[in-house]
C-alpha cells in the first residue's frame, strides 16, 4: 500500500501557524501514531516554507519580503529540487503511513501559469505516493479583515481608508478561492482535494487543531500538554488598536533586517495590550469593516462560493455561517486607538503604582500618570516606543507581584 502524503497548502489566516507548531512540537507523538511530519523544508518557523518558496524563488515569481530577510541569514541554501529529494528520502525511511506538509505559501502556486507550472513539478516529485491536498476556507469578510491585521502587524504602510474594496487590490488569489482549488485540482484530481471551512462554528469542537487531527482519523488524541502557546499562534492585534498600529508603520525608519527589528519591537507592545484586552473580551470585541460592507462583500462572492459549494460540499448552502442581524451592533473600530489604548493601561497600573509608592511612604495620585498619557498622545513620533514601553513595564511588574 502507497503511502499517503496530505499536502496542506492552507488558505492564510485559518489557523496554519497553530497547526504547523501543533504537529511540529509533537512530532514524536505523532510518529508513534503512524503520522510524520518531516523536519526536511522547514524555514523559520514550523511551516515548510522553505520547500514551498525556494522554488518560486529560483523561477522569478513573487515571494514574501520576510522569505528573502530570512534567506539572506542563512548562507547558501539548496537548490528547491535537491530539497525536495530530501523530503522524498525522509519520507520514503520512515515507518510512517501519513505524511503531513503544511506551508500557506503553496496557495502562490496559482497566481500564474508560470507558477502554476511548478504544481506539475510536485506531482513529479510526489509520483510513489498517494497525494490528498488540503484547504481550509474562510468567509471573505473575516479574512479580509484578518488579513489587514497581518499586514498592518507586519510592519507595512498600509494606506487610511481600509474598505472591503482592499481585497481588490489584493493578488487575485486573495479575492478568489476558485483559482487555487482550479490550479491544485487540474493537476491532482478532485477526488484528492479535501476542502474545509475555517470557522469556529463549523470546526470539531471550535479547535482547529483538532479538526485537523479529525482528517487523520486522530479524534480521540489531542497532547495537550503540548500545544502551541500564545505567543507562536500568530495573535493578531486587537482591532481597537490597529488603526494605530498602521500609524506607527509610518514611523518606522531603516531597511530590511533593521526596519523589521523596530517593529518587532513595537509589536511586544501591542501584544502586551492584547493580554490586557483578554480580561473583557466583550468590551474589546470590534470589527474592521461596517455590517453592510461585510454584507456586500459576501454578495459579490457569491458566484465563487456557491460553485465551490457545488464541487465540495454538494451543494450546501450557505457554503459559510451567514452574518446575523446581531452582529450589526458590533461597533467598528476607529482611529488610531492611542487613547483607548493607554487609558486601558492607566486602568491596569494604577493599583500597582498606588500601592508601590504608598509602600515608600510616598502618596502619589493617578494625575502623573494621566500628564504622562497626555504627553504620549503628542508626540506623534517613533518616540513613543519609550514611554510605551514604560508603561508596559509596570504592567508586567504588576502582574509579577500578583496585583492582576
Amino acid at each position: 500500500m502507497k503511502k499517503t502524503v496530505f499536502l496542506h497548502i492552507g488558505y492564510y489566516k485559518t489557523g496554519t501557524t497553530a497547526v504547523q507548531h501543533y504537529f511540529h512540537s509533537n512530532r514524536q507523538e505523532l510518529l508513534q501514531c503512524g503520522i510524520l511530519y518531516p523536519e526536511t523544508g522547514i524555514f523559520s518557523n514550523a511551516s515548510h516554507g522553505l520547500l514551498s518558496m525556494k522554488r518560486l524563488h529560483e523561477v522569478g515569481q513573487m515571494v514574501p519580503q520576510w522569505f528573502m530577510l530570512i534567506k539572506s541569514g542563512m548562507g547558501r541554501i539548496k537548490t528547491a529540487h535537491r530539497i525536495w529529494e530530501d523530503v522524498i528520502k525522509e519520507i520514503t525511511d520512515t515507518t510512517a503511513e501519513k505524511i503531513l506538509i503544511s506551508s500557506e505559501e503553496f496557495t502562490r502556486y496559482a497566481m500564474n501559469s508560470e507558477s502554476e507550472a511548478l504544481i506539475f513539478e510536485i506531482k513529479r516529485f510526489l509520483r510513489d505516493f498517494d497525494v490528498k491536498v488540503l484547504c481550509y476556507l474562510r468567509r471573505q469578510d473575516d479574512y479580509l479583515e484578518s488579513w489587514y491585521n497581518q499586514m498592518v502587524k507586519m510592519g507595512a504602510k498600509v494606506s487610511e481608508g481600509f474598505s472591503s474594496d482592499l481585497l481588490y487590490t489584493l493578488d487575485e488569489i486573495h479575492s478568489n478561492y476558485l483559482r487555487v482549488l482550479d490550479a491544485w485540482e487540474r493537476i491532482f484530481g478532485r477526488l484528492n482535494m479535501i476542502v474545509r471551512i475555517y470557522d469556529r462554528r463549523n470546526i470539531l469542537d471550535g479547535d482547529i487543531i483538532k479538526d485537523f487531527l479529525s482528517i487523520f482519523q486522530l479524534k480521540g488524541i489531542y497532547m495537550g500538554n503540548k500545544s502551541v502557546s500564545a505567543d507562536l499562534r500568530n495573535k493578531s492585534i486587537n482591532n481597537s488598536f490597529i488603526e494605530l498600529k498602521r500609524w506607527c508603520n509610518y514611523f518606522l525608519s531603516g531597511e530590511g533586517e533593521r526596519r523589521k527589528k523596530k517593529n518587532d519591537s513595537i509589536r511586544e507592545i501591542f501584544r502586551a495590550v492584547n493580554s490586557l484586552c483578554m480580561k473583557n473580551t466583550s468590551r474589546w470585541r470590534k470589527r474592521i469593516l461596517f455590517y453592510d460592507e461585510r454584507k456586500e462583500l459576501l454578495r459579490k462572492n457569491e458566484g465563487i462560493n456557491r460553485e465551490i459549494s457545488n464541487r465540495y460540499f454538494n451543494g450546501k448552502w450557505p457554503l459559510f455561517p451567514e452574518i446575523g442581524e446581531e452582529e450589526m451592533s458590533i461597533p467598528v473600530a476607529g482611529e488610531p486607538g492611542m487613547k483607548e489604548m493607554l487609558l486601558l493601561l492607566l486602568g491596569t497600573v494604577t493599583k500597582w503604582y498606588l500601592q508601590l509608592h504608598a509602600a515608600a511612604g510616598d502618596i502619589r495620585t493617578p494625575d502623573e500618570l494621566q500628564r504622562r498619557i497626555a504627553e504620549i498622545e503628542r508626540s506623534r513620533s517613533w518616540r513613543i516606543t519609550s514611554p510605551l514601553r514604560e508603561l508596559f513595564d509596570r504592567v508586567r511588574k504588576e502582574r509579577n507581584s500578583g496585583f492582576v
